[in-house]
């Protein structure tokens, strides 16, 4: 008897497990197809329409990239995602190919209407060519759905005018993103301050990814205050812009304050390698050189050998970091060869080379030395600060056993 109820207390348990797991599971629906105009319900995949419906009760994510939607369309696929209880997740990037400016907001707006103040927390409307004028098709959407968390919106063409537009928006929506990925929008330095004003305010951000924006000096500068209010940051994704002058030491401070980060890109910021020194010295002196897993500072000039081996010496320091791009940087064959057979013994990811550059196209100077340019080019005097810092980290390195 007493092992028919141990079966039963264990029949139950898995039963129950497996219940839990049902519900953990992500239901998803993916517009099935490429590159098809679906102007109005009757263009819709038919099939694929009931199986939507079929699934609206239990629904978590939805995904219709790829196609050009009309107005008819999106009002019937809006129609039937009102009723979704359980959507979290919603994908329409890429999904007005072709579609004139006017048009674009008026559609998105008819899919995202009956979304309004669900609990939304992904939403992504990237690679949709709306520009300033397309604010008006997700503004009501914003300003009413606080539950948002992720938000994508990379390549839409926002620029100075659309961007305090979206600012505006999060900020009237009281919504606390913990991931925001907007680059390719031109934002120029009045976008960028604008978002960077919401950034300052909101405080909860762990991801920012921010590339080619034609940022220069006054926008980040904005930016990368507004990065220091957000004390759990650990996405740092800037690359593509301006970082130089007082950015440089702005950004070095930004470092020293943060101990989450996890991955940082400030490549093609044509930084010199005089700034990223310094940019790595506040590394050095940082908690994140314990969390710190990516680090990306490609084609940023650096060259002279004493920068590198400064810059590797702090790379030594971050327990964790296991991939380091440092491409289009023109330093010695020799420390390539040195620091490229260190990494591999470690089992690090190390790139040297740029992968979109074909072996064969490459001069091949492997056996030659590139001479370090002089030392006039290199390390402007630094600040009282600044020598402060580089004492500090210099007992860092006394201290340092490298294995």
């Amino acid at each position: 008897m007493e092992n028919s109820q141990a079966d039963y207390t264990t029949d139950a348990t898995e039963t129950q497990l497996q219940e839990e797991t049902k519900l953990q599971e992500i239901v998803e629906f993916i517009m099935p197809g490429k590159d098809k105009n679906l102007l109005k319900p009757e263009d819709l995949d038919q099939d694929a329409m009931q199986e939507l419906k079929d699934l609206i009760p239990n629904l978590n994510s939805i995904t219709l990239s790829g196609h050009s939607y009309g107005l008819d369309a999106c009002k019937y696929i809006g129609d039937i995602i009102k009723d979704a209880p359980n959507l979290t997740k919603i994908n329409f990037s890429n999904s007005f190919i072709g579609k004139m400016k006017d048009e674009i907001p008026v559609n998105l707006a008819a899919l995202l209407q009956g979304l309004q103040g669900k609990q939304i927390t992904h939403v992504d409307l990237s690679d949709n060519a709306f520009g300033p004028s397309g604010v008006p098709g997700f503004e009501e959407f914003l300003k009413k759905t606080p539950s948002i968390k992720v938000l994508k919106m990379i390549n839409c063409g926002l620029g100075p005018f659309g961007t305090p537009e979206l600012a505006k928006c999060l900020k009237e929506g009281n919504i606390q993103l913990d991931e925001l990925y907007a680059g390719r929008n031109r934002m120029e330095c009045v976008g960028f301050q604008a978002i960077s004003e919401y950034i300052k305010e909101v405080g909860t951000l762990k991801k920012v990814e921010l590339p080619q924006n034609f940022v220069k000096k006054e926008g980040m500068i904005a930016l990368i205050d507004a990065l220091k209010n957000n004390k759990d940051l650990e996405y740092i994704h800037i690359h593509d812009n301006w970082l130089k002058e007082e950015a440089i030491k702005e950004f070095s401070g930004l470092l020293k304050s943060l101990s989450s980060l996890k991955s940082i890109n400030i490549s093609d910021c044509d930084i010199g390698g005089a700034g990223v020194k310094k940019i790595i010295r506040g590394l050095g002196l940082s908690e994140s050189k314990e969390t710190l897993q990516s680090f990306s500072c490609n084609y940023n000039e650096v060259e002279r050998s004493k920068t590198v081996r400064f810059i590797f010496n702090v790379f030594s320091m971050c327990s964790v970091l296991n991939f380091i791009s440092f491409y289009g940087n023109e330093f010695n064959e020799k420390l390539k060869k040195q620091y490229t057979e260190e990494y591999e013994k470690s089992k690090k990811t190390l790139v040297l080379k740029d992968p979109s550059i074909e072996e064969d196209d490459e001069d091949e100077e492997d056996d030659e030395e590139i001479e370090d340019p002089s030392d006039e080019d290199e390390d402007e005097p630094d600040s009282e600060e600044e020598t402060e810092d580089a004492q500090d980290l210099l007992k860092k390195f006394e201290n340092l056993k490298i294995e």
